[in-house]
């Protein structure tokens, strides 16, 4: 079986997929009500903060333990002497660092107890967990006028349905209702919400699933979340990336999931989008709609031996789907042979295979 799987999680740079994790946040629209910020701010100063991932890093000694770096935002910008280092061998933070739990692997923020300081889930999601090898862990880090410390364990609601609970999180205010909620992926087709109100003791006021015509099983499930508004509903939307499964090849594909007031796809409008490896939203026509960008960096099959993924060009290619009062609608991909963009569409290019959105020239609309 032929699987097109962005990264591989035991091999990859975790800096790939997290590294960026609060680059995405700064980009115009992504954020899709009044309660998810923009930026995170940590300790509530006024000024952005960001949280770089180090999933890979050796901690005490136990290699790949993973551990996230978070740098605080002033007047003058942030710098490595204003900083947080968190691990599982850091005071108040629950467990303990050991080899290959790749801690940090993915991670999301917001301000989950309400309280005017945004907080960080992070997961571990290759932890042994009670006997149950790479079980995964995720954990909520607690911002304060100090910047982030301390941490509440967020219990596996299914664990015995799956494995690395924590593969994949996203937040944002999915039902509307004025509170910060945490999607939670794992090797399931089925993603985790938690919210209304998270605390400190780990427990929050509601919880559900949403089932996805994903793979579910090792290296499958929920391989990325992305959350944004793509609708101007002011509710968060999702994009679930997985396996799809309308055949033996299984190549990535995306899933949107519109935010209601009953929570993610209670309302329907859940559907398949273009295929691709990686995903963000921003509003980059500036109508205020989020639009979502896919990249697909496959080239099509070099001499017919095997199937071309559905949509792929030489060289890799990205796909823009605007939204609208519908969600996605119009679709626009651009290649290296597309307008202005410099070079040339080539064999082995992988074209799209990393993207980050925000507003370089400050113009008001998103750029890639």
């Amino acid at each position: 079986m032929h699987k097109h799987l962005r990264l591989a999680l035991a091999t990859a740079s975790a800096a790939a997929l997290t590294g960026g994790l609060l680059t995405f946040s700064a980009a115009t629209a992504t954020a899709a009500d009044s309660v998810h910020h923009p930026m995170a701010d940590f300790n509530n100063d006024g000024y952005g903060d960001v949280a770089y991932s180090a999933g890979g890093a050796t901690v005490g000694g136990k290699a790949e333990a993973g551990q996230v770096v978070a740098l605080y935002g002033s007047a003058s910008g942030i710098s490595s002497t204003k900083r947080t280092t968190i691990s599982q061998n850091t005071s108040g933070v629950p467990g303990q660092a050991e080899t290959g739990d790749w801690f940090s692997w993915s991670s999301a923020y917001g301000d989950y107890n309400g309280d005017g300081y945004d907080d960080l889930a992070v997961s571990a999601p290759m932890e042994d967990v009670d006997g149950d090898t790479d079980g995964g862990t995720v954990l909520i880090v607690w911002g304060s006028a100090s910047g982030l410390s301390g941490a509440t364990t967020i219990k596996d609601l299914a664990p015995s349905s799956h494995d690395q609970w924590g593969r994949s999180l996203a937040s944002g205010d999915f039902d509307g209702d004025g509170t910060e909620d945490l999607a939670i992926g794992s090797t399931s087709n089925e993603v985790f919400v938690i919210g209304d109100g998270i605390t400190k003791s780990g427990s929050f006021g509601d919880q559900y699933a949403i089932k996805l015509d994903i793979v579910s099983g090792k290296g499958a499930g929920a391989i990325m979340l992305t959350a944004g508004d793509a609708n101007g509903d002011k509710r968060t939307d999702l994009v679930v990336d997985g396996f799809e499964t309308d055949s033996s090849w299984q190549y990535n594909t995306n899933w949107y999931v519109p935010g209601s007031s009953q929570g993610l796809g209670a309302e329907g409008g859940v559907r398949e989008l273009k295929r691709g490896i990686i995903t963000g939203i921003g509003d980059i026509n500036g109508d205020g709609y989020g639009d979502i960008v896919t990249g697909q960096d496959w080239d099509p099959s070099k001499d017919g031996s095997e199937p071309s993924v559905p949509g792929s060009s030489t060289g890799g290619k990205i796909h823009i789907l605007f939204g609208s009062a519908d969600g996605p609608a119009t679709t626009v991909a651009v290649t290296q042979d597309s307008g202005n963009v410099p070079g040339s569409s080539e064999r082995g290019d992988y074209f799209g295979s990393e993207l980050s959105l925000g507003d370089i020239n400050g113009d008001g609309k998103t750029d890639l």
